[in-house]
């Protein structure tokens, strides 16, 4: 299915709507814990079943309960579609990534962002944000550097990255472009929780990050450090979505 093939589920009631963003913030969920309370049982049981039969959303019993997830094609519709404007992204994706690192007793440590919705949730990352319309991507660096780990940095923007992303049968998953911004001197009171409550933050030395699992792609942003190429164009294919 190609990206704008997506735009078939763009007319999904806002209930429906509402199941997949929560779906891909919180992982698996029952049924009782999805439904809002002002949303009557059999009411939100249709639309529960009809994203199940758009292919969205799928049944997984585990330990004697029925949870629900997002399907991959769920996760892809997720990461294309902004929720709070109702429009599914018909471009590739614009984002700004900001590296901050600090010394601390003589070591270096680096601003880290696990993330806590699907596709990716529990990978880390440089903090990252999208560009808004009219925004320039100075703009969106520092602002959402700020409301994301509530800091503010001397921003240099250090490369251009264009990702195509495959999956291993050769679906494709994204398409984005990254401006990457090195941040110096952080300052400012540090929010361990974004204040959209979507990632966690964290400083950590490069010994500290090797031991989690990072965003595909991650390892390009880090090396931006010492690589002297400002853009970069890569088609890949990626696991774990």
């Amino acid at each position: 299915m190609k990206r704008n093939d997506l735009n078939r589920f763009t007319d999904l009631h806002d209930i429906q709507m509402q199941i997949i963003n929560d779906l891909a913030r919180t992982g698996p969920a029952t049924f009782g814990v999805l439904r809002p309370h002002d949303v009557a049982t059999d009411h939100f049981t249709y639309h529960i079943k009809t994203v199940i039969e758009k292919g969205l959303v799928a049944v997984d019993r585990r330990n004697g309960k029925k949870y629900y997830v997002l399907t991959e094609l769920g996760k892809r519709f997720a990461d294309s579609f902004e929720f709070s404007k109702k429009k599914l992204l018909d471009q590739g994706m614009i984002i700004t990534v900001f590296c901050v690192s600090k010394e601390v007793k003589g070591e270096t440590k680096y601003l880290m962002s696990k993330r806590l919705y699907a596709p990716w949730k529990g990978h880390l990352g440089f903090p990252a944000g999208k560009v808004h319309f009219g925004e320039t991507t100075f703009e969106t660096a520092r602002r959402e550097l700020l409301e994301e780990t509530g800091l503010e940095a001397q921003l240099e923007l250090r490369q251009v990255i264009h990702y195509i992303d495959f999956d291993e049968t050769g679906q494709l998953l994204r398409d984005i472009y990254k401006f990457v911004y090195e941040g110096k001197n952080p300052r400012g009171e540090f929010h361990r929780v974004a204040d959209n409550g979507r990632t966690e933050n964290y400083w950590l030395t490069r010994s500290e990050i090797e031991r989690h699992k990072v965003y595909p792609g991650f390892w390009d942003d880090f090396f931006m450090w010492g690589n002297d190429d400002f853009y970069i164009e890569k088609v890949r294919t990626v696991e774990g979505y």
